[in-house]
């Protein structure tokens, strides 16, 4: 029995290390939900105690890196006093808790909060986190989970080892060191109801929890291929565009790559230069020479980085980029395949590009044909996913993520999805699974985001810091 102690309340903090992915894409993907990947640790004596890959650490109640928890469940009240329950942990913390011991499926922080739970209060965290089904992480969806999840494999950090003298001085200013008798584990406080233990009222949602934020992937500047691609476009013009051909070689002997005169080599030269090139076979209706205009790509990836020359890229000639686009159909080549889709993930990734590709609007390849630049991008994200190589399925998760983060129409996302979902199927590597989980994610929610106008505002603060394959 113990005697002068006031009782200490002991709470579960509980974090979701997907925040909401699981809960947004395991019912398409597995057939059942998953409401998240669950972190938790015991509040107790003002600490917040929890275990990661470097054993048992303690920090001020929600001062981890993963924020302010997603919900607080009280556990029950405990009769034992701080001394007490920092010699326990020190006890386990030296054993099956010890550094190096954590697994993030297996043996984890719920592990840990569900021993040392019991031990305070004589309950158990909610049923719901520690039944997380096994046949899950045996699933696709479930591996690619493990992968995404595995920058947070050492569990969260922020926190301190049990030893350090300012946790046991806090511990000490919470005890009133009472007595405590041999039976002190069998006086417990009566059983909590797991059904009702989540209360959304009680709930503490960081920005990071409510919402997701990814960012578009941007393909980096490659000088040497895009020389040599200029090259070849070069040789490709008549004598009649001798003047081209100048600045073209011009351009390749100055080195200088600064974004002003890159601007005005776009508008005074490449432009003009792409222009020519189309134009030779334009009147006839047919672009025989499809290599030259997928040799276009290159150039047109490594200049949408730049924002302001992709603006003249779709004031001065908007068909320009609809036309080479629509040679990824006709093309055999892998590579010139994903050119064209790392070119279109470029342009969707700067808010003028991103305005156009999600564009409805007609655009004329020749008199007789017309192209939609959402419609087109939507057929050339499904062939890529469902392709069998590795290289296009890789362009395609990066360009519709792009896609995803631009805002497409609710049609188009639900193809996109379903494409993902067929893909995902697959044995992926980390890249690729973590962008396939951000976009379906950004698909299933779009609905919730703000709507277009401002998204393309909110864009412009994003694209600034772009993910750089």
């Amino acid at each position: 029995i113990i005697t002068g102690f006031a009782m200490q309340l002991v709470q579960v903090y509980i974090y979701d290390l997907s925040f909401g992915m699981a809960s947004q894409m395991s019912l398409p993907i597995l057939g059942r939900q998953i409401d998240g990947i669950w972190h938790t640790s015991i509040v107790c004596f003002n600490r917040e105690y929890f275990f990661s890959s470097r054993g048992i650490e303690s920090c001020a109640p929600g001062m981890t890196v993963i924020g302010q928890p997603l919900r607080k469940h009280d556990l029950g009240q405990s009769q034992l006093d701080a001394d007490l329950f920092m010699e326990y942990l020190t006890t386990i913390g030296n054993d099956r808790f010890r550094p190096g011991s954590y697994d993030l499926f297996k043996h984890n922080c719920n592990t840990f909060s569900n021993e040392v739970g019991h031990f305070l209060t004589g309950n158990f965290i909610p049923s719901y986190i520690t039944n997380l089904p096994s046949e899950v992480l045996s699933t696709p969806f479930g591996g690619m989970i493990q992968q995404f999840m595995s920058s947070m494999e050492g569990g969260p950090a922020g926190g301190i080892p049990i030893s350090s003298p300012a946790i046991n001085q806090t511990s000490q200013q919470s005890s009133t060191k009472p007595s405590i008798s041999n039976n002190q584990q069998s006086t417990t406080t009566k059983n909590i109801n797991e059904d009702n233990a989540i209360k959304p009222a009680e709930s503490t949602n960081t920005s990071i929890q409510e919402d997701i934020i990814s960012l578009p992937v941007i393909f980096p500047k490659d000088l040497v291929k895009v020389q040599s691609s200029i090259k070849q476009l070069k040789e490709m013009l008549s004598s009649s565009n001798a003047d081209i051909v100048a600045r073209l070689d011009s351009y390749l002997t100055s080195g200088t790559n600064s974004t002003e005169k890159e601007t005005d080599f776009v508008k005074q030269t490449l432009i003009p230069c792409l222009t020519a090139l189309i134009n030779v076979d334009y009147d006839q209706d047919t672009i025989s020479s499809n290599a030259t205009i997928t040799n276009m790509a290159t150039p047109l990836k490594h200049f949408a980085t730049n924002e302001s020359s992709l603006e003249l890229l779709c004031e001065i000639n908007e068909n320009l980029i609809s036309i080479v686009t629509d040679t990824f159909s006709t093309t055999t080549s892998i590579d010139q395949k994903v050119e064209i889709a790392e070119m279109l993930c470029n342009i969707l990734g700067k808010t003028s590009g991103a305005k156009y590709l999600t564009s409805n609007k007609q655009y004329s390849i020749n008199s007789k044909n017309s192209v939609c630049p959402v419609n087109m991008v939507t057929t050339i994200i499904v062939s890529c996913l469902l392709d069998q190589s590795t290289k296009l399925q890789n362009a395609g998760t990066a360009l519709v993520l792009n896609f995803a983060i631009a805002n497409c129409n609710e049609d188009v996302s639900f193809e996109c999805a379903s494409a993902l979902i067929e893909m995902m199927r697959q044995e992926l590597d980390y890249v690729s699974a973590h962008r396939s989980l951000s976009a379906i994610n950004c698909l299933i929610d779009r609905n919730e985001q703000p709507n277009r106008s401002n998204r393309l505002e909110y864009r412009k603060t994003i694209c600034a810091t772009p993910e750089v394959a």
